[in-house]
């Protein structure tokens, strides 16, 4: 037998643990910096105001899978003051209406907040309609 190879063993067994450290480091990923968590936005008063150009209508307003506010309305204009979390990249609301005529109909919802105005935003259909809106 040619030299003793146990030895051998040992040498090749020191020389793969002494290159482990740096494949391993040659190999991983690098750390990824972490952003900061987002601020949770504070809740601000906003007015929604709805107008529709028929009534009777059915009305449901989401946001983030939550109902806001629901109900039913027999005038064409109704308004209701909220609090709502407002990041500054915006907002969206999940709008559904139902009238009960099956005639073409539309609705208008207008947001306020802190004395801003948003442009209107507007849903149509002949009994049914439903939409996200942004106001940003």
């Amino acid at each position: 037998m040619n030299g003793a190879p146990l030895l051998r063993l040992a040498l090749v067994v020191a020389a793969l643990l002494a290159l482990a450290w740096p494949l391993h480091r040659l190999t991983s990923p690098p750390p990824a910096d972490l952003p900061a968590p987002a601020e949770t936005p504070t809740l601000s008063p906003v007015r929604i105001t709805l107008g529709s150009t028929r009534a009777p209508f059915h009305f449901r307003i989401d946001h983030l899978g939550q109902t806001l506010w629901e109900g039913d309305s027999s005038a064409e204009t109704i308004s209701r003051s909220l609090s709502l979390p407002f990041p500054p990249e915006g907002i969206d609301l999940w709008v559904e209406v139902a009238w009960k005529s099956g005639r073409p109909s539309a609705l208008r919802v207008e947001l306020t907040r802190a004395e801003h105005q948003f442009p209107p935003q507007f849903l149509w259909g002949k009994s049914r309609a439903g939409e996200v809106l942004t106001f940003r």
